[in-house]
C-alpha cells in the first residue's frame, strides 16, 4: 500500500513545550501540545508505559530501526509506537516501499500528536500467532450459554463481577491515599491531578457525582474503598428476543445481574455473540470526529488506523492462546468515533431529533465505508481474513445491506463520499475478500476518551457546555466548552 505525506506536515503538528508531570512514583518532565491538560498528558504517558517494544527480526530500513531517532513528545510514546507498526508492517509485506512504511509511521504519529486519533492499550508481552509461520492450531468454539439455562443461573450466583463503576470509585479513593501533602489538597481535584483524572474517568463510566464525593471523602480520612476484587471479562450471553421483550423470568434475572455489576453483554443470535466475543480481543482506536471535520481527512485518518490496527492484528500480544488464533483466523478491528455528540453540537444538531440522527448516520457510514474499503485493498495485497472462504456468502451479504442503507441517507456530500467508498469496497471485496471480520464498533473506554480531550465515546449524548482548562501553574477550572462555543 503506498501513503503520502497528509497529517505530518511541521506546518499541521501542535505547538508543544517542556511541561513537569507528576507520575505515581516521580516528577517527569515531558514534552507536550501547549493547550492539554496536565490530565490529559498523564493518561497519553500511562498508555506508553504499556507499549510492546518488539521489533520484527532481520534487516529493517534506517528509519524504522529500533535504534533510530524518534520524536520527543509524550515520552516518545506516539513515536515509538508508529515506528514499531511501520517496522512491522514493512517486514509482513503491509507497504509497497520502505518510504511507504516510513510515511506511514509519520501520519501515523501525526494522528496522535494532533488528537485526532487514540489507540487502546496494548500487551507488552502474551500469547501471539506466529506473525510469519503458518500455525495450524484451531482455537476452541467459544460457548456462550443461554439465559434461560442452568449454566447461567449457577454463572450469576457463583460468579457475579464487579461493573466499571466501581472500579473507577476505588481509583479515585486510591489517587487521595497515595498523594503526599496537605489531607486537604489531596482531597482537591484542582490541585491533586491524579484524583481529577480518576474523577474524570469514573464520571466516564457513569459513577454518580455523590459517589464520587464519598469515594474522595473516604480517602481524605485515611480509609480504602473495599469493594472487593477487580472484576473479570464481561460475560456474553444469549437471549431469545421475544422473550426478552416479554419480560420472562430468565430476562429479569439477567437485567438484575446486568444492572447490578454492569459485566453482562446479550446477544440475540449466535453469530452476534461470536461478533461480541471477537470485539473483546480486537486491538481498538477512536478517532475523533469533532477534531476531523472533512470528509476527506476523515476518511483517510480511519484509513490509516485500519492499517495501523491490522498490523497490531499480526505482531500485537493476546492474553491467551485462544484468543490469539481467535484474532488470526478473524483479524477484528474496533474503531470507534469519540465526540460525535459534540460533533452534532458543534453543528446546531439536536442529539435526539430527526436531523441529529441523519447527520450522525451520515458520518458514522462515511467511517464504516472508508474502513471496508481499506479492509478489502489489504486483503488484495495480503489476502483475507483466514476464515473468510467459510464466511464469504453472510460478509457479501452483509456487505450489500450496508451499500442498501447508504442508499437511502439523505443526499449529501457526506453521505455520496460513503455511498462511493462502499461500492468500491463491494466491488473489490468479490474477488479477494475482506482482510478483517469487523471493523467499527461502540468502544468504551474513558482512558482512550480522555486521551482525545475527554470527548464522549459511542451513543452518549452531550454531557454539557462546560469544560475544563488550566493555567500554567497547573489550577484547572471550569470554561465553555469548544463545542458550546
Amino acid at each position: 500500500m503506498r501513503f503520502e505525506p497528509r497529517q505530518a506536515p511541521p506546518s499541521r503538528l501542535p505547538q508543544t513545550e517542556p511541561r513537569w508531570i507528576e507520575r505515581p512514583d516521580e516528577l517527569v518532565e515531558v514534552v507536550a501540545p501547549s493547550d492539554w491538560t496536565t490530565a490529559r498528558v498523564e493518561a497519553w504517558l500511562a498508555w506508553a508505559d504499556g507499549l510492546p517494544t518488539d521489533f520484527p527480526a532481520g534487516d529493517l530500513p534506517a528509519g524504522l530501526a529500533p535504534g533510530a531517532p524518534v520524536d520527543p513528545l509524550l515520552a516518545e510514546g506516539p513515536g515509538r509506537h508508529a515506528r514499531r507498526l511501520a517496522a512491522w508492517g514493512w517486514a509482513l509485506g503491509v507497504f509497497d516501499s520502505a518510504a511507504d512504511a516510513e510515511a506511514f509511521g509519520g501520519e501515523f504519529f501525526a494522528l496522535m500528536a494532533r488528537g485526532l486519533v487514540s489507540p487502546g492499550p496494548s500487551r507488552t508481552f502474551g500469547a501471539r500467532a506466529h506473525p510469519f509461520a503458518p500455525d495450524p492450531a484451531r482455537p476452541p468454539p467459544a460457548d456462550f450459554p443461554d439465559i434461560a439455562s442452568r449454566a447461567f443461573r449457577a454463572l450469576v450466583a457463583s460468579n457475579p463481577p464487579r461493573g466499571p463503576i466501581v472500579d473507577r470509585l476505588v481509583a479515585v479513593t486510591d489517587a487521595v491515599l497515595r498523594c503526599e501533602g496537605d489531607r486537604d489538597a489531596c482531597a482537591d481535584p484542582a490541585a491533586n491531578q491524579a484524583l481529577a483524572r480518576a474523577a474524570w474517568a469514573a464520571r466516564g463510566v457513569g459513577a454518580p457525582d455523590a459517589d464520587i464525593a464519598d469515594a474522595i471523602a473516604l480517602g481524605r480520612d485515611g480509609f480504602p474503598n473495599q469493594l472487593g476484587e477487580a472484576p473479570g471479562e464481561a460475560i456474553i450471553a444469549r437471549a431469545d428476543r421475544a422473550a426478552v421483550i416479554a419480560k420472562d423470568a430468565p430476562a429479569t434475572l439477567a437485567a438484575r445481574f446486568g444492572w447490578r455489576t454492569g459485566g453482562l453483554a446479550l446477544a440475540f443470535s449466535p453469530q452476534d455473540a461470536a461478533a461480541l466475543g471477537r470485539a473483546g480481543i480486537a486491538p481498538r482506536a477512536a478517532v475523533s470526529v469533532l477534531a476531523i471535520l472533512e470528509d476527506a481527512e476523515l476518511a483517510a485518518a480511519v484509513r490509516l488506523v485500519v492499517v495501523a490496527l491490522d498490523i497490531e492484528s499480526s505482531a500485537g500480544f493476546c492474553a491467551t492462546p485462544e484468543a490469539a488464533y481467535q484474532r488470526r483466523d478473524h483479524r477484528p478491528l474496533a474503531i470507534g468515533l469519540a465526540g460525535m455528540s459534540e460533533r452534532l453540537v458543534a453543528e446546531g444538531l439536536g442529539f435526539c431529533e430527526d436531523a441529529g440522527r441523519e447527520r450522525a448516520a451520515e458520518i458514522h457510514a462515511l467511517a464504516a465505508a472508508a474502513a471496508l474499503a481499506a479492509s478489502a485493498d489489504l486483503a488484495a495485497k495480503l489476502g483475507p481474513y483466514p476464515a473468510f472462504g467459510a464466511e464469504r456468502e453472510v460478509m457479501m451479504a452483509d456487505l450489500s445491506r450496508r451499500v442498501a442503507h447508504a442508499a437511502r441517507l439523505a443526499d449529501s456530500p457526506t453521505a455520496r463520499r460513503a455511498r462511493e467508498l462502499l461500492a468500491r469496497a463491494e466491488r473489490a471485496a468479490a474477488g479477494p475478500g475482506l482482510r478483517n471480520v469487523q471493523l467499527t464498533a461502540a468502544v468504551e473506554d474513558p482512558e482512550m476518551a480522555l486521551r482525545l480531550g475527554g470527548l464522549s465515546l459511542g451513543p452518549r449524548p452531550w454531557p454539557g457546555p462546560a469544560g475544563v482548562a488550566e493555567t500554567a501553574d497547573g489550577q484547572v477550572f471550569r470554561v465553555l466548552s469548544e463545542p458550546a462555543l
